[in-house]
């Protein structure tokens, strides 16, 4: 999630819960007008939900690194066993023209990476297919266990890679509704700016005033409280001095 979603799901939580403090919650609640108590309210459950989905979006992609990691190592740990098995199968029938299709290093292997790595490890597993229903090669260690650890890390691996796609359009979607959802969040929040200022007439109500003002405001990454493109909320205005005697 973007620092701009982060930043502004802070001033909503900060706000909401400025609010409900019990320094400021005797000012507003059961008192007029009372639109803003119920609109708090609606905005405080919606806010609720937005923050649920926000902590999905932090998950979308949860230990996807790691996995591919370990699936790459296992496969080509698994291509490599069974390149060692068709070398010596290979070497001993004089089959030259086979063994140079794959006669793979480990360094090799562990260099590829993705399409590369499976391109190799299936070239390998056909070969191994193919070589390992004669008893020599068997013998060498082209057994049906190590062609079918290979097939199985390789249908891993290849199957790990598809994942950041869809997980992808999956953190894609979630965000576009998250987004959404602030938009309507920060709508909803510039009228409680207009609500906030009835409460004025107290030196508790603005008190309350101040600090909302000041929870309100947003300052993203390298910018000031002026480049937002939030409501500014507005401040009450300074009654006009009386006129002087002889105006």
């Amino acid at each position: 999630m973007n620092d701009r979603i982060q930043n502004r799901l802070n001033m909503l939580t900060a706000s909401i819960t400025l609010v409900h403090s019990p320094a400021h919650r005797a000012v507003w609640e059961g008192k007029e007008p009372l639109a803003f108590g119920e609109d708090l309210a609606a905005l405080k459950t919606d806010l609720a939900a937005t923050v649920s989905l926000a902590a999905k979006l932090g998950g979308a992609l949860p230990g996807a690194s790691d996995a591919k990691d370990e699936a790459e190592t296992a496969l080509e740990d698994a291509a490599y066993l069974v390149v060692t098995g068709l070398r010596s199968f290979y070497k001993k029938t004089g089959a030259t023209e086979a063994l140079g299709k794959i006669n793979f290093s480990k360094s090799h292997l562990q260099r590829l990476r993705d399409a590369q790595l499976v391109a190799d490890a299936t070239a390998i597993l056909a070969a191994a297919q193919s070589a390992g229903t004669q008893p020599e090669a068997v013998k060498r260690g082209v057994t049906p266990a190590a062609v079918s650890a290979l097939s199985a890390a390789l249908a891993a691996y290849d199957a790990l890679l598809a994942k950041p796609r869809t997980n992808q359009v999956s953190r894609n979607t979630l965000l576009r509704e998250l987004t959404t959802r602030i938009g309507a969040h920060l709508e909803a929040i510039a009228g409680l700016d207009d609500l906030v200022l009835h409460f004025g007439g107290t030196a508790e109500g603005r008190r309350f005033i101040d600090a909302w003002q000041s929870a309100r405001v947003i300052i993203d990454a390298g910018g000031s409280p002026a480049d937002n493109d939030e409501p500014t909320a507005a401040t009450p205005a300074t009654p006009a001095a009386p006129p002087t005697s002889g105006a």
